[in-house]
């Protein structure tokens, strides 16, 4: 995912409920910068279709998002940027991939090899 990425990437997150689209673009923008960003899109025709927003600390790979755009999904499009972000995670020596799944998701994550590893998700809101 690159910055001129940007813009068609808020339009997935907030065309599938995922996102809010006020001050997305800014929050996303160290994602499109590299670093520790291991942020995919996939393509079709040129056009942005798909999504995954993840970043790697040195020890796990953290899946943050993963979207598809509405009348494409279904189609392979988030199994394959999946198998993509796989894929570097190893390469980089990960030692795995965390993700946290709204319910309605957590099936697919469940095919894809993910398991409640007994741990507790704790978020500080701010």
């Amino acid at each position: 995912m690159s910055k001129e990425d940007i813009p068609a990437v808020c339009k997935i997150l907030t065309s599938t409920s995922l996102c809010e689209g006020k001050g997305l673009a800014e929050r996303l923008s160290p994602l499109g910068e590299g670093g520790a960003s291991l942020s995919l899109v996939a393509e079709r025709s040129g056009e942005l279709v798909g999504v995954v927003l993840a970043v790697y600390n040195g020890f796990h790979v953290f899946l943050s998002h993963l979207a598809v755009v509405p009348g494409l999904q279904r189609q392979g499009v988030a199994r394959h940027l999946h198998d993509e972000l796989m894929q570097t995670a190893k390469r980089l020596g990960a030692l795995g991939v965390i993700t946290d799944s709204r319910l309605t998701t957590t099936g697919f994550f469940y095919q894809l090899g993910y398991r409640t590893p007994g741990a507790v998700f704790l978020v500080h809101q701010f």
